[in-house]
């Protein structure tokens, strides 16, 4: 009696599992967001790299994940006065801000952004200072490519987790700076 018993309880079993079509391939789903060129930064120089990424596909959220919480931004001597905006109260949500509104302005058109000459100084296990040239290049309504090009220095930190992002942005500059940049996008677009 009890082989029996087994045998019914399999049978059981296996029509059970015929009827829930748990071996039926299902139909694939299409992916819910673009896909994007972010690698999570477990190292200083994957914070800059993903920069350089976020501009080319203009994704504002990988973008603020660059910048640590308690971001804080210096601007260039030129672009200090100019846009009417309090630079020290700049901080990881402004920077998102000014990032959507030159996408918007550009209709999502890519913009190539150049670091070189990096310099990286590890300060402690958790902090470097990264110091770089960089150039932004933005299409135009007329056609003409617009540059804006300058030094930064970066000071980068790791968090418990292990990611790094930038906790310090000081901009470096005459003329045509990213901070320029950022005060036209935050304060006119």
């Amino acid at each position: 009696m009890p082989r029996n018993f087994v045998i019914v309880i399999g049978i059981a079993l296996c029509f059970n599992l015929m009827s829930c079509d748990l071996f039926k391939t299902r139909t694939p789903e299409e992916p819910s967001q673009q896909s994007s060129n972010y690698v999570p930064p477990t190292e200083p120089s994957l914070v800059l790299q993903n920069m350089v990424s976020e501009f080319q596909g203009g994704d504002a959220v990988h973008y603020k994940n660059s910048f640590s919480d308690a971001f804080s931004f210096t601007p260039s001597t030129s672009a200090q006065g100019k846009y009417g905006i309090e630079w020290t109260a700049w901080n990881s949500t402004q920077e998102q801000t000014y990032f959507k509104n030159l996408f918007v302005h550009f209709n999502n058109a890519s913009i190539i952004l150049t670091f070189e000459s990096i310099s990286p100084i590890q300060i402690n296990s958790t902090t470097y200072q990264v110091e770089t040239t960089y150039s932004l290049t933005l299409p135009t309504e007329t056609g003409i490519i617009k540059r804006f090009n300058g030094q930064v220095q970066f000071t980068l930190v790791q968090d418990p987790s292990g990611s790094w992002s930038i906790n310090r942005w000081v901009d470096v500059g005459s003329d045509s700076t990213w901070s320029d940049l950022k005060g036209i996008a935050y304060s006119q677009w």
